[in-house]
């Protein structure tokens, strides 16, 4: 497998947040997988959020960031583009 992964540097909030909100564009291989995760506790433990969904996360916290992690078969001549993410905390 090849796997790649973007990581969003860590924005300090105001308050304590417990709900994610992501968006996202991507064009996607066939063959490719895009993994999105948030975390509110500066990377101590991240959780799966989907693009377009507002998630109540399990943990709590102040210092959020997002990650992206691609992957796709080692034999796969196609390419999994990530154009741009964003997302909110509160």
């Amino acid at each position: 497998m090849l796997t790649g992964t973007l990581t969003l540097n860590t924005v300090t909030l105001p308050a304590a947040a417990t709900t994610v909100y992501l968006l996202a564009e991507e064009e996607p291989a066939t063959d490719a997988t895009a993994t999105y995760e948030a975390t509110l506790d500066g990377g101590t433990t991240w959780e799966t959020v989907t693009p377009g969904d507002t998630v109540t996360l399990g943990h709590s916290g102040t210092s959020f960031a997002l990650r992206v992690i691609l992957t796709l078969p080692t034999e796969s001549p196609d390419e999994g583009l990530i154009y741009w993410l964003i997302g909110y905390a509160s």
